[in-house]
């Protein structure tokens, strides 16, 4: 297996998030490699996601990438792995079991409030996710081509960007009125 390269560490997770420091780093590392390899990759694509791992490996990342990673990338990443790591803080896959985290300090919580928790923090990685692809969206033809032609090998493996914007409210309303519905209320103009 090859090394993995992370764009996020562990010490970021930990300082810029609720997650306590005395958590287990490799729990933290598995959570920020899912969230690069599942949530990242799903946002940018194979292609600019080969290009940036290379560029963090050959330690060049700079210009218009850098910018990427530090101002749009990172907080995605960041409240991605947050939100990966949650449920593994709270349980952890045992030999006679799931089993639920405690100390004699303290108590988990229920899993209600690690429900409300992992809602709150989807919130914010829809909106920094939403600002990474109206970035990636207003820049790929002058500084990411990796974003623009994502697949030009047609390789079925590679995985598509996705650039729809992910914030839903839940609620949508269609007010458009065939002119049928309009006569029938009475607002087609004479």
């Amino acid at each position: 297996m090859a090394d993995r390269v992370y764009m996020l560490s562990v010490n970021d997770l930990k300082e810029y998030t609720t997650i306590n420091y005395a958590v287990e780093d490799k729990l933290l590392e598995n959570s920020i490699y899912d969230a690069q390899q599942i949530d990242i990759m799903a946002v940018i694509g194979t292609r600019l996601y080969k290009v940036l791992e290379q560029k963090i490996t050959g330690s060049t990342v700079a210009g218009h990438y850098k910018e990427l990673m530090d101002d749009y990338i990172w907080n995605t990443l960041l409240k991605a792995s947050e939100i990966r790591s949650l449920l593994w803080v709270y349980a952890k896959i045992r030999n006679k079991g799931i089993q639920e985290q405690s100390s004699d300090n303290s108590t988990p919580v229920e899993i209600t409030v690690l429900d409300k928790m992992k809602k709150e923090l989807s919130n914010d990685f829809e909106y920094y996710s939403n600002r990474l692809k109206k970035y990636l969206s207003e820049y790929k033809s002058t500084r990411f081509p990796e974003y623009k032609d994502y697949n030009p090998d047609s390789l079925d493996y590679y995985v598509t960007p996705d650039k729809s914007d992910s914030f839903f409210s839940g609620l949508y309303l269609d007010d458009s009125l065939t002119y049928e519905e309009n006569y029938r209320r009475g607002l087609n103009e004479k």
